[in-house]
């Protein structure tokens, strides 16, 4: 059963009646509009941290909680990219937002990849950091070992179920979880003709300690987009892009962004 906001929003918080969810998203800065979609298991505050500070110095930024984490609920209890995408364009539509620029990392830039695949139109720009088009070994594993992660660090869990606790109260982390787990768990890729769809210019961006994202794999991504650019960030993990590597995160999507605007 959902439970009624009754924290005060904070500052730049709104929420928006989009398919089916009330959404929570934060509207800061202006000019070109980006929108930034966290990871799995992260919010708007845990995913993007001081990274969205520094973005909207320069721009419009849009972070919505995606589907059934932090302040926004997930009526129907599920998860998929497809419904996610889905989720992020209606959105864009309901602030009339045109042509954003669309930076995701881990299931976030897998959302960002479906609204390029399919919403091919809609996208000014894609940074598609920490994300698949196929699964792997490497990254099944890696994900499965999410679980014993958190059990093995409770202070994170507590953060965690503070964070995700505001619409359904604390235990929601376990229920989180395993709708994350079956969603990473599919099997199901996306096919080289679906990638080579993609038409907005994109940045892959990965690091290259990633656990879950072998480096082969974004190879093949880069070579498959046909507007397509690669970086990868020395000493970077698949987490700490938003904390000890932030700053060369920020400042290559910044100057991705600054050569195609």
């Amino acid at each position: 059963m959902e439970k009624k906001e009754k924290r005060e929003l904070p500052e730049f918080g709104h929420y928006s009646d989009v398919n089916g969810l009330h959404m929570y998203y934060e509207d800061r800065g202006k000019g070109t509009p980006l929108i930034l979609l966290h990871g799995g298991l992260g919010t708007v505050e845990l995913g993007w941290a001081e990274l969205r500070e520094i973005f909207s110095q320069k721009f419009r930024v849009i972070a919505p909680d995606c589907r059934g984490s932090g302040r926004t609920n997930n009526p129907q209890k599920v998860l998929n990219y497809a419904l996610m995408a889905d989720d992020i364009v209606a959105l864009v539509r309901a602030l009339d937002v045109e042509k954003p620029i669309i930076c995701g990392w881990s299931d976030g830039g897998q959302i960002a990849m479906e609204i390029g695949i399919r919403y091919r139109e809609l996208p000014k720009a894609l940074v598609l950091g920490g994300a698949t088009h196929r699964l792997s070994k490497h990254t099944s594993d890696a994900l499965s070992a999410v679980r014993d992660w958190l059990q093995s660090d409770p202070e994170l869990e507590e953060s965690l179920r503070n964070a995700h606790g505001q619409v359904y109260g604390p235990m929601y982390l376990e229920t989180l979880l395993e709708l994350l787990l079956q969603m990473w768990g599919d099997p199901t890729g996306y096919p080289n003709e679906a990638i080579k769809s993609i038409e907005a210019p994109s940045l892959l961006i990965i690091g290259d300690k990633d656990e879950a994202m072998p480096l082969e794999i974004q190879l093949e991504m880069y070579n498959l987009i046909p507007n397509a650019e690669l970086a990868i960030i020395p000493n970077m993990t698949h987490m700490n892009y938003v904390t000890e590597r932030s700053t060369i995160f920020s400042t290559i999507v910044l100057d991705f962004l600054k050569r195609i605007s």
